[in-house]
């Protein structure tokens, strides 16, 4: 097979089908380089594990005028009315000591923190579905009312954040890559997990299996949703995005019975092409109930649930700064990137992706690209030509 089409289709080797548990213990085990190459064979979007000088410094600004913002929201209260607020989520994980903090993560203490605090604010959890009826039929929404979501499944939700939310009573969208279900291992696209599977407790990487998600199915609490087969890059792909939700739409109906789903875009950034208008219609006519991007925006009266933000909790969030976003007090900053974007519309969502050049291309890489197949090849790792075959299906 040329070297070309493998660039094509081998990103999907350990995903499109469900082998054995051997396999996905010996891709963990690989060597850096390679782990790192399938990764970005994945996406166009790598996750520093060190932050520069200038994170940390935009970090403690922004962590500093989110307080201050929080301080205005308790004394003012809302700026926004009849409207609420969705929250993200995706790791919950504790920090140990000799690994590098989790990236996307929360740890379990501060979830519960964010979330009686909230609570004790006077705010109310409701479902996603609830908010969308309510928004479809019309009817006012309470001015705090928020929604929890949370991204790509990953185990250490159901293990530390499931019996949380169960004990407050708090209700919960989980967005499912529908590839990784029962595997042992990292998530490609998640780069913490590739680096750290060998030291980390494999919950905190690797994504929740068919039991647990039934159960989850079965808890009136909890919503499983969909965030497309293999969590890629789609952007400027819209007939591989179509395919690939089509499968996750597939696999959630005949393995858990769900049909007509909540979705979210994996990603989820107008602004960098992961969420267009195209796309979203594509979402639509495939029956889905929403199309989530992760824009940081409060929820008007009277708009469609394809195109509604999210936003993003830090570890660095409490109930205080968390407030002063989803009652409009942070409302002006998105607003100004899209100004600086030159954004068309007021959501920042574009027709079309930007053209968008990915890390590694078809005409410069072939030699890396046969240092990954040659140490698939040496270690006769089963189910490689049957998954390339089932890619062909989905990657353009």
């Amino acid at each position: 097979m040329a070297t070309s089409r493998y660039l094509r289709t081998t990103s999907c080797v350990f995903l499109i089908c469900r082998p054995c548990r051997k396999d996905f213990h010996m891709m963990n085990q690989a060597p850096r380089h390679v782990r790192e190459l399938m990764t970005q064979w994945l996406t166009a979007v790598a996750v520093s594990e060190q932050p520069t000088a200038k994170d940390v410094l935009k970090d403690k600004t922004q962590l500093n005028l989110m307080r201050g913002l929080g301080m205005l929201a308790s004394t003012f209260g809302t700026l926004q009315k009849n409207s609420f607020s969705i929250l993200m989520y995706h790791r919950l994980a504790p920090n140990k000591r000799e690994l590098t903090a989790p990236t996307i993560n929360v740890t379990p203490a501060q979830f519960e923190q964010q979330l009686t605090g909230l609570l004790e604010n006077g705010f109310q959890f409701w479902s996603l579905t609830q908010a969308i009826q309510h928004r479809r039929q019309n009817q006012d929404i309470p001015d705090k009312v928020l929604v929890v979501t949370f991204d790509d499944a990953f185990e250490c939700v159901y293990r530390y954040g499931v019996p949380i939310m169960r004990k407050l009573g708090v209700p919960a969208t989980i967005f499912t890559n529908t590839a990784f279900i029962d595997q042992d291992m990292a998530m490609p696209f998640d780069l913490w997990g590739m680096k750290n599977a060998n030291k980390a407790p494999s919950s905190w990487y690797r994504a929740m299996s068919t039991s647990q998600l039934i159960d989850l199915c079965s808890d009136p609490l909890f919503e499983v949703g969909a965030h497309t087969h293999t969590h890629r890059d789609f952007r400027n792909r819209n007939t591989a995005f179509k395919k690939d939700l089509f499968m996750n739409l597939q696999v959630l109906k005949d393995d858990f019975g769900i049909e007509k789903p909540s979705f979210a875009f994996p990603y989820g950034i107008p602004e960098l092409g992961f969420v267009t208008w195209d796309m979203i219609d594509i979402a639509r006519d495939l029956g889905v109930s929403c199309a989530l991007s992760t824009s940081p925006r409060v929820i008007q009266p009277h708009t469609d649930a394809f195109g509604w933000g999210r936003f993003h909790v830090f570890p660095w969030d409490t109930a205080l700064t968390i407030r002063a976003r989803v009652q409009g007090w942070y409302e002006w900053l998105p607003y100004l990137k899209n100004i600086r974007h030159g954004s068309a519309n007021i959501l920042g969502i574009p027709q079309t992706s930007p053209l968008c050049q990915l890390e590694l291309s078809q005409g410069c890489n072939d030699e890396r690209i046969d240092d990954v197949l040659t140490w698939l090849d040496d270690q006769k790792v089963n189910h490689v030509s049957q998954s390339v075959l089932q890619a062909q299906e989905i990657i353009i």
